[in-house]
């Protein structure tokens, strides 16, 4: 992403910064509480403890967001239950 904000043009972020670039990968808001329950239930993006820090790795989010888009659609009604 070449419009990044310089706090997250790196490799590790925090989960706040974690949570801000997903808003920026994805375009969609993401709460540091909606990380928190992903890392307790799953379907988060992959996390590593460093200690008691949890940091995310860049790569691993941007797989994680690219696995959750959907084909594009001209319609709702294209939309499968």
């Amino acid at each position: 992403m070449e419009d990044l904000p310089p706090h997250l043009n790196r490799k590790w972020f925090r989960p706040e910064q974690a949570a801000e670039y997903i808003e920026h990968a994805t375009g969609v808001p993401c709460a540091l509480a909606t990380l928190a329950t992903w890392r307790c239930r799953g379907g988060g993006p992959a996390f590593h403890k460093v200690g008691r820090a949890v940091t995310y790795h860049r790569a691993e989010i941007d797989i994680w967001a690219a696995a959750r888009v959907g084909a594009p659609m001209n319609s709702t009604s294209e939309v499968r239950p």
